[in-house]
């Protein structure tokens, strides 16, 4: 969580699907995609195909209400405009990520796929 570019966040944001997948997006960046679950992977790779599609991108701020599907208020999937470049989220007033972090919030080109495992007969 050192990368994670919310320092102090109300947990009731937790349970946002929003922010599940940027947790994931995370954990894929950081360490691999042999750490996320087949469920995950795919959730992953529909969330990227969104924001890819959509020209979009999650950004948080406490001060977003609530609406429809997202009880929890704080996130929302908002036009990429060009200061977002190629990244999953938007860097706000509340969101922090440093020079040498960015890399870990860009938004892969394509489908991430797992390696083909070899398995002996």
């Amino acid at each position: 969580m050192e990368y994670f570019p919310w320092k102090t966040m109300d947990p009731r944001f937790k349970v946002a699907a929003h922010y599940k997948r940027v947790t994931e997006h995370l954990l894929f960046a950081v360490c691999g995609v042999d750490q996320l679950s087949d469920n995950q992977l795919d959730r992953l790779n529909s969330f990227h195909e969104s924001l890819r599609d959509n020209r979009i991108v999650v950004e948080f701020d406490p001060a977003f209400p609530a609406k429809p599907g997202l009880a929890s208020g704080g996130w929302d999937y908002v036009r990429r405009e060009p200061a977002d470049a190629d990244l999953v989220i938007r860097v706000n007033e509340h969101t922090t990520v440093t020079d040498e972090d960015r890399g870990l919030w860009r938004l892969p080109q394509e489908a991430i796929k797992r390696a083909r495992r070899v398995t002996k007969p």
